[in-house]
């Protein structure tokens, strides 16, 4: 295998030896390099959203003040769990196509302005935006993923190939009462690289 991917000599591995450049590492506080690993599958999103409303007018019932304004550091993430069934079929001299597809699980937590802030004087004609109020729901539903890989084998056990993988779902948090509220979840990935086999 090392001769076919070109590889003549192995990088050594920690010494026991204190001092060498490649020391073996004892400090626990150092053992893990990245403690914080993002969490699979998992879509996070935040910043600030632009705001505009119609507030009632306080003395006329046809007189409704429009206000506008930002909610502040509003975030929504998004996790996906996707269950497939994979075909895998040779096209032609080298060449592999895999074709997959199944169920998806999504959970979404999101901030939702549900009220806002105003300021407002006398005579009450024109009202001015002081803040939204934000909280965070969550829900949760399932959806379907399909997806396409091509694969150019360079030798037995090496290959290029790019894939493509669609997940789709449609959720509606309860604090909407009208259908019409629901949204879609999940989205399109694209990748590429390198392809191994043993």
């Amino acid at each position: 295998m090392q001769q076919q991917l070109g590889i003549t000599r192995l990088r050594p591995g920690p010494s026991g030896n204190a001092g060498q450049p490649n020391q073996a590492n004892y400090d626990e506080a150092l053992a893990n390099p990245y403690p914080d690993l993002p969490e699979v599958l998992k879509f996070e999103k935040g910043g600030n959203v632009s705001v505009d409303a119609k507030v009632p007018n306080t003395f006329f019932f046809d007189r409704a003040r429009t206000v506008s304004g930002t909610a502040d550091n509003l975030s929504r993430a998004e996790t996906g769990f996707h269950g497939k069934v994979v075909f895998i079929a040779p096209v032609g001299a080298g060449w592999e196509v895999l074709v997959s597809g199944g169920p998806s699980f999504f959970q979404v937590e999101q901030d939702l302005v549900e009220d806002i802030k105003i300021k407002e004087t006398y005579p009450y004609d024109t009202a001015t935006f002081d803040g939204a109020v934000a909280t965070r729901h969550s829900t949760s539903g399932l959806g379907f993923n399909v997806g396409a890989d091509v694969t150019r084998l360079l030798t037995p056990h090496m290959g290029i190939g790019a894939a493509v993988v669609i997940s789709r779902a449609t959720l509606h948090f309860d604090t909407f009462s009208d259908p019409a509220r629901d949204f879609d979840v999940g989205g399109t990935r694209i990748g590429g690289g390198l392809r191994f086999r043993f």
